[in-house]
């Protein structure tokens, strides 16, 4: 068994990268703080490992900045 959460990254206009899912009308919310929350959270209930599939529509300059987040 393992768990698996998939993030659509994009480019943010502040420069850091956002979870947001493309051409909705859904909200955007940065990587950083949804990676900040997966850790705090992931194994609190559950020792299943977590896979991140990454959905990137992300320049290479915030490709960069995704890579060190994670």
């Amino acid at each position: 068994g393992c768990r698996c959460v998939e993030l659509d990254c994009w480019d943010g206009d502040d420069g850091q990268p956002i979870i947001h899912h493309g051409y909705t009308l859904t909200s955007k919310i940065s990587l950083k703080e949804v990676l900040v929350a997966i850790n705090r959270t992931a194994f609190i209930t559950s020792d299943l490992p977590v896979i991140l599939s990454i959905e990137n529509h992300c320049s290479i300059i915030q490709q960069q900045r995704m890579a060190k987040l994670f």
